[in-house]
């Protein structure tokens, strides 16, 4: 019989423990975020417009998105971009005046990723400053028309994705503002 050498056993059963060890790590599956089939979405087929119709306290609240000559098949979250926006009042009984007084609006990141979704890429507000009325008249005459320019990179949209890309959020990214050089 071979003598068994002890150094040989006790660095076997090191690397026996050590392939243990990785073993029980287990591969961590990515988390998904499921789709939310509820939410209204542009569509291509109807033009880049997304029409929305609200029933509220005996008239219809009108609203209409539209994202122009960019089109959806080629949208970029890092472009800069327009969302028009306009809104009207039908059905109105006679007598009511409907006022909008502030329009706020976020629009974030839609991700089966939980790191990025509800990201936050901009945001607008828009508020009535005179004296005169409370707020902007709407009516199916007069719509409420407003434009939304998306900012293709913003602070958080560079943070969330330094912190989705590893290094716990550390990251680094330099811009030069482009100006008009003679």
């Amino acid at each position: 019989m071979k003598k068994i050498n002890i150094k040989k056993c006790i660095l076997f059963s090191y690397l026996l423990c050590f392939m243990l060890i990785l073993i029980g790590c287990d591969i961590i599956e990515p988390e998904t975020v499921s789709v939310d089939k509820t939410l209204p979405r542009l569509n291509t087929l109807n033009g880049n417009t997304l029409q929305l119709v609200h029933d509220i306290e005996g008239f219809k609240f009108k609203s209409n998105y539209n994202t122009g000559k960019y089109t959806l098949n080629n949208w970029r979250i890092t472009d800069s971009k327009n969302i028009k926006m306009q809104t009207w009042i039908t059905d109105v009984p006679n007598g009511t005046e409907v006022l909008i007084e502030h329009v706020h609006i976020d629009i974030s990141l839609k991700s089966c990723s939980p790191q990025l979704d509800g990201l936050k890429q901009d945001s607008m507000d828009d508020s009535y400053h005179g004296y005169s009325q409370d707020g902007f008249l709407i009516s199916n005459k007069y719509p409420y028309e407003n434009t939304f320019a998306i900012d293709g990179f913003s602070k958080d949209i560079i943070d969330g994705w330094n912190f989705y890309c590893g290094d716990y959020g550390n990251g680094h990214l330099s811009s030069e503002r482009l100006t008009e050089k003679i």
